[in-house]
């Protein structure tokens, strides 16, 4: 059945959803009950659909199953917003987009004191291009951490390195502001 689902999502990846919603369907794995939820979160090949997506969530459990259910109460989606939910199955998830996610509940104080270097902890153990650009944004605005643009630009060029396309787009105007001001400040 896993070849099934490594085929429904080459159909997903070249957007067949309907194929890839057949496959899913039709074999039934913990992985391909996530599919299909994430084809009605997204709303791709089907109405986009929440509560339907958090079910197939609820059925499938897999890591990336509980991180999705945290997004849907961490950004009220079809849920009332719930930081406390949200954190619980993103601790239970484990995977690096959950653990990106709990670095951001840390550094704006979302159902937890506010900690930054907790936040950093779980953005350098997630190592996404998400994470690494929101470790550049500390040290760009010097929250929790001290103003140092040379590491905000470290980090912004590391983001950079995994084509991330919002991280690039906005860590290339942040790097450019961060060396003309280093370039200018006398040493």
């Amino acid at each position: 059945n896993d070849i099934y689902h490594y085929i429904g999502r080459i159909f997903y990846k070249t957007k067949e959803y309907t194929k890839a919603k057949y496959l899913f369907e039709k074999y039934e794995t913990l992985e391909s009950l996530c599919s299909i939820g994430i084809l009605y979160h997204n709303g791709e090949g089907v109405e986009q659909n929440y509560i339907t997506a958090k079910e197939y969530y609820e059925k499938s459990l897999t890591p990336r199953a509980l991180c999705n259910l945290g997004k849907l109460y961490h950004y009220e989606l079809g849920n009332t917003k719930d930081y406390q939910k949200a954190k619980e199955y993103y601790e239970q998830s484990n995977n690096n987009q959950a653990l990106c996610n709990l670095g951001v509940l840390y550094a704006n104080g979302y159902s937890v004191e506010k900690d930054e270097h907790k936040a950093i902890k779980y953005w350098e153990k997630s190592n996404t291009s998400q994470a690494i650009y929101n470790i550049g944004l500390l040290y760009y605005n010097g929250l929790g951490v001290e103003k140092n643009y040379i590491k905000a630009v470290e980090y912004f060029s590391k983001s950079n390195l995994r084509n991330h396309t919002y991280c690039c787009r906005f860590s290339i105007i942040y790097s450019i502001y961060c060396i003309s001001y280093v370039f200018r400040t006398p040493y």
